[in-house]
């Protein structure tokens, strides 16, 4: 039974890694066709998904705990943290709250 679940749980955990790595591609291939309604939407989503990473993570290391990874839970708040910056800038940026140039290139985004 815990097998199943563990098996359930690395999958959603997955899931929710690859949707924010979505993100960054989604904010990468925009270019100057922002939609500032549309970033704001997906970081929303986002924001939620990286909760979810957190309670789907406690839960596996609950059912084993050599699953607790630190290494990968800080490259993936790495990755949010870069990713919600650079959503920030953008949108701020749309709205003239602020003159900042987001520079895709030098994230470490995956593609």
């Amino acid at each position: 039974m815990a097998s199943e679940e563990l098996k359930s749980l690395k999958s959603r955990r997955s899931y929710v890694k690859g949707s924010v790595t979505r993100f960054g591609a989604y904010l990468k291939k925009l270019a100057d066709k922002i939609n500032i309604i549309g970033v704001e939407n997906r970081y929303n989503i986002v924001k939620a998904l990286f909760q979810q990473y957190y309670e789907i993570q406690v839960k596996i290391s609950d059912i084993d705990i050599s699953e607790l990874n630190n290494e990968e839970i800080s490259e993936f708040e790495d990755l949010y943290s870069s990713l919600g910056s650079q959503a920030d800038a953008i949108m701020k940026s749309k709205r003239g709250n602020s003159k900042i140039k987001v520079d895709f290139d030098s994230q470490n985004i995956p593609a």
